[in-house]
C-alpha cells in the first residue's frame, strides 16, 4: 500500500506529464487542480 506522500508524488508527475505534452490548457482551473494536489496532503 502506498503511503500519502508517494501518491501525492505520483498525481504531480502525471499533472506536469499531461502539462509538458501540452493536453492540459492553459487556464486557472489547470493551476486550481495542481493546488488542490498540493494542499490534499
Amino acid at each position: 500500500m502506498r503511503s500519502l506522500w508517494e501518491i501525492e508524488i505520483i498525481e504531480i508527475h502525471e499533472f506536469f506529464e499531461e502539462w509538458f505534452q501540452g493536453t492540459l490548457p492553459d487556464t486557472p482551473e489547470v493551476f486550481e487542480r495542481l493546488e488542490g494536489i498540493l494542499h490534499s496532503g
